[in-house]
């Protein structure tokens, strides 16, 4: 395997075991209907941000 990405993939695997990562959720705009899916992303988001990861939720808007 190429050095280079070795070192990197090293390097990503610490970022990680540090919480030095910032880890992004991205889920749809339900506009304010509750979807089941939806919550189990904001709560592995929530319990990675209490135990010290940079855990982001990012909305998506699709228009048509």
């Amino acid at each position: 395997m190429n050095t280079e990405l070795i070192t990197k993939l090293e390097l990503s695997i610490s970022n990680l075991k540090e919480k030095k990562s910032r880890i992004y959720f991205l889920v749809q705009d339900t506009k304010g209907n509750a979807k089941a899916s939806i919550r189990v992303t904001y709560e592995m988001a929530y319990h990675l941000f209490e135990n010290g990861y940079n855990s982001f939720v990012l909305f998506c808007v699709f228009r048509f």
